[in-house]
């Protein structure tokens, strides 16, 4: 009879004995300073950039009271409910300041980091670890992310342990690594819905390794169809609810180019506004280390961190050409893992100089990436709409905002004389926007109109209109635009 082969998958072997530079007590030493250094990072101008209107939506759906309530306006809208349910209790002991709010992403970015040291000690060596967590530390996106009252720093989080469960119930499956893997996986559904499509993606990147194990793949499906048991009786019904496709109209027209493709992955260490050779050079390097670090993973693990990085990628950037859809920052779940495949990739460098060399770049170039945003708070586009009509303003003047979300974004920042300042829903009532036109002519005053990110049938309407002739059209970073319409004659 033939031996049962030592190395059944690949690292088993290896992984028990993997070389270790540093004492435990000392690695953690080591990572809580990185962790420290990741929180200066996300807290500082946490507070300098303004809502948007995705923000806004955040602070009141929070705001509503219990967690019931909470629930309820998820529910109303297109969002799994985890981050909000957690936000709501955050804001209930810190408040709904802007900069309170934010902070809860900003801790999920750096437990980020934590996870990521940890993982890669226990995936490579301490090194290895400790190497991928300064990435994930001082990339451009995981930073800016953890900056913004949204869910994606949590999805981050949560990617970093479906990677670590997940490599660990390959190499040597326990109860509480298939329980990890199926917590975060239920938890990934329940905070974004492209967790639908990444979680099947990561079981079937674990089952192409287990082929001909039939334990592992019992406790894979068992595990598989836990979270999808818990998932249909708690939130599908309300996602098929709540799915609605003309809700994403302003998504459709997002079709990626192969650099939008390529900058989900080459783009962690580098502003998207960085001049083209330096965007590029740096890009090409990360591409160049996460597709070595690929290369030289176990083919037993490939699937997995292939599942959690480009096959998501592609295949959203081929459906994207087909339906649209394409949101760049719904990839936070690829952004980590990515970086540390390059931290990986950093590691495999035949020396320590140039170990040191490749990291210092990568991480510097992305450190100035953040350093140079905080300095100019790029994202000001509604407190700069806001300051436009405050300006400009009569106290007889008519402010419509194109969004009943955006309007709360605007008169956060609104510092002018007091206005009558209105919203329409997604599909606007026009026997309202026609008294209202009505009613500026009738006054001879102005109507303002602030536009987001939505589409444009309500601007296309009031440049229609005979009786308005369009006076000041502003357009700022964030597609918001502001409009003056004056009664014409």
């Amino acid at each position: 009879m033939a031996a049962e082969p030592q190395d059944r998958y690949d690292l088993d072997a290896q992984a028990e004995t993997a070389p270790r530079a540093l004492p435990l007590g000392h690695f953690i030493t080591v990572l809580l300073i990185i962790m420290a250094f990741a929180a200066v990072l996300r807290i500082a101008g946490i507070g300098g950039e303004s809502f948007w209107v995705d923000e806004e939506w955040t602070r009141g759906a929070v705001n509503v009271g219990s967690l019931a309530a909470v629930v309820e306006t998820c529910r109303n809208d297109v969002h799994p409910p985890t981050y909000f349910v957690l936000l709501h209790l955050w804001r209930t002991a810190f408040g709904d300041s802007d900069v309170a709010i934010r902070l809860l992403s900003a801790l999920f970015g750096v437990l980020a980091v934590g996870a990521g040291g940890l993982a890669g000690r226990s995936i490579w060596d301490a090194r290895t670890g400790l190497l991928g967590a300064a990435a994930i530390a001082v990339s451009v996106n995981l930073v800016r992310y953890s900056q913004e009252a949204r869910m994606y720093s949590l999805v981050s989080l949560l990617a970093i342990l479906m990677l670590w469960a997940g490599v660990q119930v390959i190499r040597r499956p326990t109860a509480g690594w298939w329980v990890l893997l199926g917590v975060a996986a239920f938890l990934m559904t329940l905070t974004h819905n492209y967790g639908l499509g990444l979680v099947p993606l990561v079981f079937l990147g674990l089952a192409i390794p287990m082929r001909g194990d039939r334990r592992r793949i019992r406790d894979l499906f068992l595990t598989l169809a836990a979270v999808g048991g818990a998932y249909a009786l708690i939130w599908a019904g309300t996602f098929f609810g709540q799915f609605d496709v003309e809700s994403l109209n302003w998504l459709k027209n997002e079709k990626p180019s192969v650099r939008d493709t390529l900058a989900v992955i080459g783009g962690i260490f580098v502003s998207s506004d960085a001049p083209f050779l330096i965007g590029g050079a740096v890009g090409a390097v990360t591409l160049g280390f996460f597709a070595w670090s690929a290369v030289r993973l176990p083919a037993s693990e490939r699937w997995l961190f292939l599942a959690l990085t480009v096959v998501p990628v592609l295949g959203m950037a081929a459906l994207a050409q087909v339906r649209g859809m394409w949101l760049f920052r719904a990839f936070a779940f690829v952004w980590p893992v990515a970086a540390m495949m390059v931290a990986h990739g950093i590691t495999q460098l035949p020396s320590r100089g140039l170990m040191a060399l490749a990291a210092v770049g990568l991480f510097g170039m992305s450190i100035f990436g953040t350093a140079a945003r905080l300095q100019t708070h790029q994202k000001q586009e509604w407190r700069e709409a806001a300051h436009v009509v405050a300006d400009r303003a009569e106290p007889d003047d008519l402010v419509l905002v194109s969004h009943e979300r955006a309007r709360p974004s605007f008169e956060r920042y609104y510092t002018g004389p007091p206005l009558s300042v209105s919203s329409e829903p997604k599909e606007p009532d026009w026997s309202r926007v026609d008294a209202l036109c009505a009613e500026a002519r009738s006054r001879g005053s102005a109507l303002w109109y602030v536009e987001s990110n939505t589409n444009r049938v309500l601007q296309q309407h009031l440049k229609s209109r005979a009786d308005l002739r369009l006076d000041i059209e502003r357009e700022f970073v964030g597609g918001v635009r502001v409009f003056r319409f004056k009664p014409s004659g």
